[in-house]
Order: C-alpha cells, then structure tokens, then sequence
C-alpha cells in the first residue's frame, strides 16, 4: 500500500479529479494549500524583485493537495494520469509524492490493510 501526495494549481483540480475518477479513484481526499518551490536559476533575482515588485522569498502560491490511498501497482497508473492532466512544461506544475504504508485499519469493520482501501 502506499500514499500519494498530489500539489497541483488550483484550475487544474477538476479535471484532475475527472481523469482519477474515470480510472475508478473516487476515493480522495483534498486541501488548499500555499506554497512555492525553487525558482529556476534563469531568473535574476535582483531583476524580478523590481520589475514584479513584490519579494519573491516571501511569496506563496495557491496550490490544491490530494491525497490517495493506493495498492503498489496502481502507483504507476496514478504518475501516469496526473502527469497527462498536469504537465504544461512551466514552472508550477506540480510534484507528486509516493510514501509507503505500513498498515491501514478500517475503524468501523476492523479490516486491515488493503480489504481496507476498497
């Protein structure tokens, strides 16, 4: 089992959530969140300070998170279809994370691990 941690921008959760949903991924859960990743060294800092004129260290952009909970071979799968929906090339686009789990209970019927999931 492992755990997908999804960042993408904002206007592309709704198709995000269509294209996991027609894969049969209905199950997710999501947030709002700020943040901003490491600029490209093609930008001179001094440069984009002033004709922005804003300070880039301390600004966040808005992004959506998704959570799934996923068997081992769906991690392909999920990479693929968050890929196809979500790379434009730019910067912002995204990161997906995959962690492992190492033991997932149903609270309500006591079923462990994968019996879980679905």
């Amino acid at each position: 089992m492992k755990k997908a941690i999804i960042v993408i921008r904002p206007n592309k959760y709704q198709e995000t959530k269509k294209a996991l949903e027609a894969i049969g991924f209905n199950a997710l859960s999501t947030t709002l969140v700020r943040g901003r990743g490491k600029l490209p060294l093609k930008y001179n800092v001094a440069d984009f300070k002033f004709k922005r004129n804003y300070n880039m260290y301390n600004s966040f952009m808005s992004k959506r998170m998704i959570m799934l909970y996923i068997r081992d071979e769906d991690e392909s799968l999920i990479i693929d279809t968050i890929m196809k929906v979500n790379s434009s090339g730019n910067c912002g686009d995204g990161k997906i994370f995959i962690l492992p789990i190492t033991k997932c209970v149903r609270v309500r019927t006591d079923e462990i691990d994968e019996s879980a999931l679905v």
